[in-house]
């Protein structure tokens, strides 16, 4: 993942729907004050592309007007910004790489043309795996109202939700034509990620370890650190805990799976990293 410092921000957003409208002079405030008077950087999540039939095509024929993107943001990640180009289904055409998002926003660069067709879309953004399912099952699912794009062609959007589990669903609603949708996320962060600690053993003893994790729970609860920030956390500090503080750890995520309050895989990831603990102490 390249990043890069930014001072200046010169990409131009065309406006959008509900809590998406911003303007020049809006962003290039944000990125010039930085967070906490510290600059911001750039990072580059995420490029995909999705196949979307038409509306008539999914309801009849079984094809899919409905797809999702899990999205993975940097632990430190403060705002991220997305460009979704809406494109014929049959197009092959692709960004060159000093043309995508991520290059604009990284070296100041203002994009000149921007490729569409007359295609539509909604764009949600979701926070439960659930809801992500029902989307794409066309059943009734919860999603911020106020983040939806509705009834748009190809846009730049902005987005402050920094949540563990998020998704991007994207609906074709076109009743005839397909659509290939480019879907570009970038990241600003606070902190230059390749200055963030690596994944170690720490010199610190197995209580310290306890308490970092707890303290790291503690800001996962909150919503103030990410799930990608929180299990950094947990690599980088579960190894220094005793026995018997692991088998602890295991049967507090077994009460929380059994309330509904972990997922199964969320389990089964921390049941493999206490076992190698216990079984080698």
């Amino acid at each position: 993942m390249k990043k890069n410092l930014i001072t200046i921000f010169t990409l131009f957003f065309i406006s959008t729907s509900f809590g998406q409208r911003v303007d020049f002079q809006e962003i290039s405030r944000f990125i010039s004050n930085g967070f906490k008077d510290k600059p911001l950087f750039v990072n580059n999540v995420s490029t995909d592309t999705l196949s979307l039939n038409s509306f008539s095509n999914a309801t009849l024929l079984g094809g899919q007007n409905r797809k999702t993107i899990e999205i993975k943001l940097p632990p430190t990640t403060y705002r991220w910004f997305y460009r979704l180009t809406v494109l014929d289904i049959k197009s092959n055409y692709n960004y060159r790489n000093d043309e995508t998002l991520y290059y604009l926003m990284a070296n100041n660069k203002t994009p000149t043309n921007f490729f569409t067709n007359d295609g539509r879309i909604n764009v949600f953004f979701m926070g439960q795996s659930g809801d992500e399912y029902n989307f794409k099952q066309k059943k009734i699912f919860s999603h911020w109202n106020n983040l939806s794009v509705l009834n748009v062609n190809s846009f730049y959007g902005q987005n402050n939700i920094v949540n563990q589990n998020l998704w991007m669903g994207v609906e074709n609603i076109g009743d005839l034509k397909g659509v290939k949708v480019i879907v570009e996320i970038v990241a600003l962060t606070s902190e230059d990620e390749k200055n963030l600690p690596k994944p170690s053993y720490p010199n610190v003893n197995a209580i310290e370890s306890e308490k970092k994790i707890k303290e790291a729970k503690d800001l996962f609860d909150l919503g103030v650190l990410t799930k990608k920030g929180y299990d950094s956390v947990i690599e980088r500090y579960s190894l220094r805990l005793t026995k018997e503080q692991a088998i602890e750890r295991l049967k507090e995520a077994k009460k929380r799976l059994d309330s509904g309050q972990m997922s199964q895989k969320e389990y089964d990831e921390l049941k493999e990293k206490m076992a190698l603990i216990i079984l080698n102490k």
